[in-house]
C-alpha cells in the first residue's frame, strides 16, 4: 500500500550539508529568546560572534554518529520549518558537539567569564547524574514560529523516538542541560 502525502504534514527526513545555513539561522533564532544569553555574552545580541559557534555545533551534531538529526520539511514549499537533534549517550561519555563548540578559550573571550563559570558548575552537576545513565539527550529542537502549535515538534519527537528504538536496546531519555536549562528524565525502554 502506498503512502500518500498530505500538504499540510510535514515531512520529516535527515539534514544533510547544504541544510547547516538555515539551521544555523535557527539556532541563533532560539537563542536569542534566552534571556541568559544577555548575561553571559559580553556584547549581545552578537551575530557575528554566535553563528559562526552555532554553524559548529550544527556541523559537530551531523558529524556525530551517535547523534540523529532530523528536519521537518514544509510539503508544499521544501521549506525547512524544524529542526532535532537526538543523541545517544553511553556511560563515561563526554560532552555533546554543542558543549564541545563552546568549551574554547576564544569562546570565554567573547562571553561573562562570571557567568560562563556559573553555567558550566551547574552543568557539570547535573552531569554527575546524568553521565553513567546509557541515555538519549535532545540537544536541540526549534520550530520556526510560523508553523508552532502545529504538532510539528511532536512529529519530530516521534520520529527521532522511534529511529533510536531500531538503534538501541534500553536507555532513558534526558533533556539536554544546554537546550532545556536543566535535566528531565522519562524512563522509555528503547
Amino acid at each position: 500500500m502506498s503512502q500518500i502525502a498530505l500538504p499540510h504534514i510535514p515531512s520529516i527526513v535527515p539534514i544533510s550539508e547544504r541544510d547547516f545555513p538555515i539551521l544555523t539561522e535557527f539556532i541563533y533564532s532560539s537563542k536569542l529568546s534566552l534571556a541568559i544569553n544577555s548575561f553571559l555574552y559580553e556584547d549581545w545580541p552578537n551575530e557575528a560572534t554566535q553563528k559562526p559557534i552555532y554553524r559548529q555545533a550544527v556541523e559537530s551534531s551531523f558529524s556525530n554518529l551517535a547523534s540523529l538529526c532530523l528536519k521537518a520539511v514544509h510539503q508544499e514549499s521544501g521549506d525547512i520549518i524544524g529542526y532535532l537533534v537526538l543523541t545517544r549517550k553511553r556511560p563515561g561519555e563526554g560532552s555533546s558537539p554543542e558543549e564541545e563548540s563552546t568549551a574554547g578559550q576564544d569562546v570565554l573571550e567573547m562571553m561573562n567569564a562570571e557567568v560562563f563559570s556559573t553555567v558550566a558548575q551547574a552543568a557539570n552537576k547535573i552531569s554527575e547524574e546524568t553521565d553513567q545513565l546509557d541515555r538519549l539527550e535532545l540537544a536541540f529542537i526549534y520550530i520556526k514560529p510560523s508553523h508552532r502549535k502545529q504538532g510539528i515538534g511532536l512529529l519530530l519527537m516521534r520520529d527521532a523516538l522511534s529511529r533510536a528504538k531500531q538503534k538501541a536496546e534500553s536507555c532513558i531519555f534526558a533533556l539536554s542541560r544546554l537546550s532545556m536549562n536543566s535535566t528531565t528524565r522519562q524512563d522509555s525502554k528503547m
